[in-house]
């Protein structure tokens, strides 16, 4: 049963593919290697025990329904680290952050 997953910085993953943890429901904890730049569609679409996630400052782009988790959500914590640039790191996939009542705070620099 995966419950963390913590990608090592050195790794030469560069996106998050869609639906990667579709429907991972014992996922509780994640956080991105630093290189990371798109998250596609659905990939963590339905984790429903996920609180915590660390989005590193590359990240550019968070696709329609990245992070859409549900309504049974424990998702308390975003991480974003992206501090540079134009605040435009959440573009199609926006609406699905700022409109669930589940989550209780969103973390950038």
């Amino acid at each position: 049963m995966l419950t963390e997953v913590y990608f090592a910085d050195n790794d030469n993953l560069t996106t998050i593919p869609s639906s990667m943890f579709y429907r991972c429901s014992s996922l509780s904890s994640v956080k991105l290697p630093k290189q990371i730049e798109t998250i596609y569609n659905n990939a963590f679409e339905q984790c429903s025990s996920l609180t915590y996630i660390e989005i590193p400052e590359n990240v550019t782009a968070i696709e329609g329904a990245a992070l859409r988790i549900g309504s049974n959500s424990n998702l308390a914590t975003i991480k974003i680290l992206r501090n540079k640039g134009e605040n435009d790191l959440v573009k199609a996939g926006k609406h699905d952050i700022i409109n669930n009542t589940w989550l209780k705070e969103i973390l950038v620099p």
